[in-house]
């Protein structure tokens, strides 16, 4: 994919331990993988994790909502962000994660409801 940007998905526990073991990982999937960034999952819990691996020189693609590697600590594949409460989360994770650093975030299988609130 010569002319394609490659988005490389961190694997489970790659980067949740700590967090000189994520920018490690993150630099070693950039090298050997030979990808033009690291998505990781996670909303503003992950924000110290993304600006470290941000600060080593490598971009971050954050992804909120629905994580598909964390799904059985929300009792399986459920949308996230369905009522009000839980859509101000998301954006707040969003923010978070942006000023952290991530040049791009995913939100997957969210139900924004509410829109024109104000966030």
């Amino acid at each position: 994919a010569k002319n394609s940007f490659i988005i490389g998905d961190m694997p489970f526990l790659s980067y949740q331990v700590n967090v000189e073991q994520a920018v490690e990982n993150a630099g070693r999937f950039i090298k050997e993988a030979a990808c033009d960034c690291v998505k990781l999952e996670g909303g503003s819990d992950m924000a110290n994790v993304v600006k470290a691996i941000v600060r080593a020189g490598i971009p971050v693609c954050a992804h909120i909502g629905l994580t598909p590697q964390t799904a059985t600590m929300l009792s399986g594949f459920k949308v996230q962000g369905k009522d009000a409460e839980g859509a101000r989360e998301l954006v707040e994770s969003a923010k978070d994660l942006e000023e952290a650093g991530a040049f791009m975030v995913v939100m997957e299988a969210s139900q924004m409801q509410g829109r024109g609130h104000g966030w």
